[in-house]
C-alpha cells in the first residue's frame, strides 16, 4: 500500500480549535519523515508563505541528549514566563477531527468474511478507498490492508467496535493517516534554515 508506520506527536490549531495526539500513524514511504531510522528525528513545519520545511538531527542516545540538557540549562537563565492568552482556545472535541486510516485485518478465510467486513464499515460510514489482500495458506487466513476516505475520530472508533464484533475477524490494527502528510514532496524545503521572507508559522 505504500505506507510505513511511525511513533509521531501531531499539532494543528485553527482560531477555533486545537489539538495534540502522539500515537503511532501511518504516512507514506515518499514522505520524509518515512526515512528517518535509528537515532534520528524531524519536525516538520507549515508555514502560512512556502508551505512545508523539514528540519532533522539526532534526536536520542547520550550524547544528543546530554547536549539538549545543557542548553537548556543554559537557557534556563533568561527564559521568562509568557502570558496568558487573553481569549483561550475552545477545548477541543473529538469531532473536529477528519482523519484517514490504514487498517490491517486478519480475517478467517472464509466464502463472505471480506464482503462481511466491508459491510460493516459502510454501514458505519466508512468507505474504503483502496484495499489489497493476500492470502495466507499455512494459517488459512486472509490479511486486508486498506486506506479509508477521511472520517471524525469517533466514527472510526464505532467502526472498529462493529468489526470486532464479526467472528471472521481476528486481528484489527487502525493507524491514522493525517491530511498533512498527504503533499507534493518537491515542496519541502530540507534546510535547517528558514528561507527568506517567510511569514508567521501556523
Amino acid at each position: 500500500m505504500g505506507f510505513v508506520i511511525k511513533p509521531l506527536i501531531l499539532w494543528e490549531e485553527t482560531p477555533q480549535w486545537h489539538r495534540a495526539i502522539a500515537e503511532p500513524m501511518a504516512i507514506p514511504q515518499t514522505h520524509p519523515l518515512a526515512h528517518l531510522a535509528g537515532y534520528e528525528s524531524g519536525l516538520l513545519v507549515w508555514y502560512e508563505d512556502i508551505g512545508p520545511q523539514l528540519y532533522t538531527g539526532l534526536g536520542g542516545g547520550a550524547l544528543p541528549t546530554a547536549a539538549a540538557l545543557v542548553a537548556d540549562l543554559l537557557s534556563s537563565t533568561t527564559w521568562t514566563p509568557r502570558p496568558p492568552l487573553i481569549e483561550p482556545w475552545q477545548s477541543y472535541r473529538a469531532e473536529h477531527a477528519m482523519d484517514a486510516y490504514f487498517l490491517r485485518i486478519i480475517l478467517a478465510r472464509q466464502s463472505d468474511s471480506l464482503r462481511t467486513c466491508v459491510e460493516c464499515l459502510e454501514r458505519a460510514n466508512v468507505l474504503i478507498q483502496r484495499f489489497e489482500t493476500t492470502l495466507h495458506e499455512p494459517t488459512r487466513t486472509l490479511e486486508v490492508v486498506g486506506l479509508t476516505e477521511a472520517v471524525p475520530d469517533q466514527t472510526m472508533a464505532d467502526a472498529l467496535n462493529g468489526l470486532r464484533r464479526q467472528s471472521a475477524v481476528q486481528t484489527i490494527q487502525a493507524f491514522r493517516v493525517p491530511a498533512v502528510f498527504r503533499w507534493d514532496p518537491s515542496r519541502v524545503f530540507r534546510t535547517g534554515s528558514t528561507p527568506p521572507g517567510v511569514g508567521s508559522r501556523r
